[in-house]
């Protein structure tokens, strides 16, 4: 399945970030995560009906690290971008704008706030290259089936 969204001038992106007192980035993944319970809710899921705001369903966000003095002093790690991928429950569950937007909220600031990003950057960029092939691929089918 697909989700088309239309073209949204930043600036009204911008306003809403404003007037919730959160960030573009919170405004982007409540406007998914609504998608996602708009098509549950037309397709009557019953998961979405039996579980509610206690459904998880995920989302795999970017998360960037500052480079430190070192590696921006040596012309080989000077470009690179210190990110991973870190795993935020979207809140597909609520069924108000709002609390959809608190819960989006308050998750993306306890991922900031706890060092889950920083050790999923430390495993992807130490333990990822040291095991074996076949089980990274394993690894990543069963992450994302």
């Amino acid at each position: 399945k697909a989700v088309i969204f239309p073209t949204v001038p930043l600036e009204f992106v911008k306003r809403l970030k404003t007037a919730g007192g959160v960030t573009v980035n919170d405004i982007l993944m409540t406007a998914v995560s609504q998608a996602i319970h708009d098509y549950c809710k037309s397709q009557n899921d019953g998961v979405l009906k039996t579980k509610g705001k206690s459904i998880q369903c995920r989302g795999l966000l970017p998360v960037g690290f500052p480079r430190t003095q070192e590696e921006l002093s040596q012309s080989h790690t000077a470009m690179r971008n210190g990110w991973c991928m870190v795993s935020c429950d979207i809140g597909v569950g609520h069924s108000n704008m709002q609390d959809r937007l608190r819960h989006v909220h308050a998750k993306t600031m306890e991922m900031k706030e706890k060092p889950r990003a920083y050790m999923q950057l430390k495993i992807q960029n130490n333990l990822g290259p040291r095991i074996p092939v076949r089980l990274g691929q394993q690894t990543v089918f069963d992450t994302f089936s």
